[in-house]
């Protein structure tokens, strides 16, 4: 794979991410909140502070990748 197919994939791989998050913040899955790694955010924000934070963070990782992307193009 040469670079830009590595940037590209990369960019791809964040905004599903970030996409990925959006969607476990506004549909409220449980099992995404009820998850190990996620049991921090949960102890310091509470459930809906939680949302709030990982809908931010998906938002972030989404533009951060399709800016990935465009910019490297």
């Amino acid at each position: 794979m040469d670079n830009m197919a590595a940037v590209i994939a990369g960019g791809i791989f964040l905004s599903l991410s970030g996409l990925f998050c959006i969607l476990g913040a506004v549909l409220n899955w449980d099992w995404f909140f009820r998850a190990r790694k996620s049991a921090m955010i949960n102890k310091l924000f509470g459930r809906t502070g939680a949302r709030i934070f990982y809908g931010i963070l998906g938002t972030l990782f989404f533009i951060g990748g399709i800016w990935f992307i465009l910019y490297q193009l």
